[in-house]
């Protein structure tokens, strides 16, 4: 039995904000803005981010008892710079139904029994801006009519995609007729390009207090363990 699946995805954001405000009501019952005397704070801003997404799956079994599963994506975002912006994801994963191989027919006690294991990779874009690779300034910060910029955010051309590696196997059990059901399973996350602010010195544009900070892939973490689980009827 095959199943076969492609797909495309699309996501586009767009936010726009506008706020003004004047204060000092004249006449009672008017909120039209020339209504009130004192002109207050006007400001603006938009955010965009996009991803395009191509994105596969196939899987595989025989006789219901040797399955295969692989799945392959292209992720494309905008919050990355043009050169690292786009990534390859995949997964591989199978499993072997001993309990309906011929060998384990004289045992009935055992309703199932099944090993299984995957493998793959993931990425991650959380915990940046839309904007983490530019350099970026802040407008508004001017000197009663003249104009002013303050530099806000730090050039970074290598920010990439956080990736995680995820392996587990397994081995999953039925006992008589399913009144007692079981597994247990190892599994390893290996996260690499860890995202982080990394604080910049005074030679690259960092402040006396530390306010600029870069974003950097610069840690790896695993998790790794091993869970069981037993229930009874």
């Amino acid at each position: 039995n095959f199943s076969v699946l492609a797909g495309h995805e699309n996501y586009d954001y767009n936010y726009n904000n506008f706020f003004g405000n004047r204060s000092s009501q004249i006449f009672d019952g008017n909120i039209e803005l020339p209504n009130f005397a004192i002109a207050g704070t006007i400001t603006s801003y938009e955010d965009n981010q996009r991803i395009e997404s191509y994105l596969s799956r196939v899987s595989y079994d025989y006789a219901g008892k040797y399955f295969i599963t692989g799945s392959l994506r292209r992720d494309g975002n905008s919050r990355f710079k043009k050169e690292v912006r786009e990534e390859n994801f995949w997964s591989v994963g199978g499993a072997w139904r001993l309990d309906k191989e011929a060998f384990m027919q004289n045992i009935p006690q055992v309703n199932l029994l099944k090993l299984r294991s995957s493998y793959g990779k993931l990425g991650n874009d959380a915990g940046i801006s839309f904007y983490a690779y530019q350099g970026l300034y802040a407008l508004g910060n001017n000197n009663a009519s003249e104009p002013g910029v303050l530099q806000s955010n730090l050039q970074n051309d290598s920010i990439k995609w956080e990736t995680s590696k995820n392996f587990d196997a397994a081995i999953e059990f039925g006992l008589f007729k399913g009144r007692i059901n079981g597994s247990f399973e190892y599994y390893k996350k290996t996260t690499d390009g860890l995202i982080f602010s990394v604080p910049q010195p005074l030679s690259n544009g960092g402040t006396t207090g530390g306010g600029y900070t870069i974003l950097k892939n610069v840690g790896q973490m695993y998790n790794k363990g091993i869970e069981a689980h037993l229930d009874a009827d």
